[in-house]
């Protein structure tokens, strides 16, 4: 029963079309609900993974500026 390509989304709405409201309830919304609970993991996951990126990233910009300041305070012009 489950067709390819009937759903769609829009701002934060799924469209199902082709299909009736009580095909949704009888046989659907059980894959949406997993569909969804996938999605919303593998966004957490996402959302993850770029903020480990930022403190790694902002780690490194810490640790640069650091050394430019060390190798700065050794240089002398006098």
């Amino acid at each position: 029963m489950h067709r390819r390509g009937i759903a769609r989304i829009s701002g934060s709405s799924l469209i199902l079309d082709g299909t009736t409201i009580e095909e949704v309830r009888d046989i659907h919304v059980a894959t949406v609900r997993q569909a969804v609970a996938a999605t919303n993991a593998e966004y957490a996951s996402e959302l993850a993974k770029e903020e480990r990126e930022r403190e790694s990233d902002e780690a490194r910009r810490v640790a640069h500026e650091a050394e430019v300041r060390r190798v700065a305070s050794e240089i002398q012009f006098e």
